[in-house]
């Protein structure tokens, strides 16, 4: 043992140790959707962020690029990379999906232990507004099937909320939608 003094520049503060850096609140951002080009970009944004679950609700997912390489490249990261993720899609018709979404279809058909599609029935018919939401948090909303407007918002966790109860509704009103593999019977 030395009896020479420490040097306070190269001994460890203890008193520092003990204090929690500081962490920063992730800070809200809500962005308008006033025209069709803006859709695209914005799912792009917002499912880059995924990292355990994300729930779509949509009339027939023909806006979006939803079969685009980006689009299914990401989907399809999101679903490799995360252990326990989960992709939801509800729409009212399949049709459309079924026809012009082959990528989409065969994401279903290698995760679908992760992934589904589900067709809305009865009463679930009776939604107008198209949204995307990820992880309970970040979300994209259309107010109308029919249109775009809307908004793209980041760390809204209340907004998400509602959204996603909703959501909930409409599922209650499901069915089995477009199915991973197809029989030859």
């Amino acid at each position: 043992m030395s009896d020479l003094p420490e040097n306070p520049e190269t001994s460890p503060n203890p008193a520092a140790a003990q204090v929690p850096e500081p962490t920063a609140k992730p800070v809200p951002e809500t962005i308008p959707l006033t025209v069709p080009s803006e859709y695209g970009p914005a799912l792009d944004r917002l499912l880059a962020l995924a990292t355990s679950e994300i729930l779509v609700f949509d009339q027939n997912l023909r806006y979006g690029d939803w079969n685009s390489l980006t689009r299914t490249a990401v989907l399809r990261d999101f679903l490799l990379n995360h252990r326990h993720s989960r992709l939801q899609i509800v729409v009212h018709e399949t049709t459309y999906i079924e026809g012009h979404l082959p990528r989409l279809v065969l994401l279903l058909r290698d995760f679908s232990h992760k992934f589904s599609i589900l067709r809305t029935i009865e009463d679930g018919r009776n939604a107008w507004d198209s949204f995307v939401i990820v992880d309970g948090k970040h979300l994209a909303h259309r107010f109308h099937l029919d249109s775009t407007r809307g908004e793209l918002s980041f760390e809204a966790p209340l907004k998400a909320r509602v959204l996603r109860d909703r959501y909930e509704d409409i599922l209650a009103f499901t069915e089995p939608g477009v199915n991973a593999t197809q029989l030859g019977l």
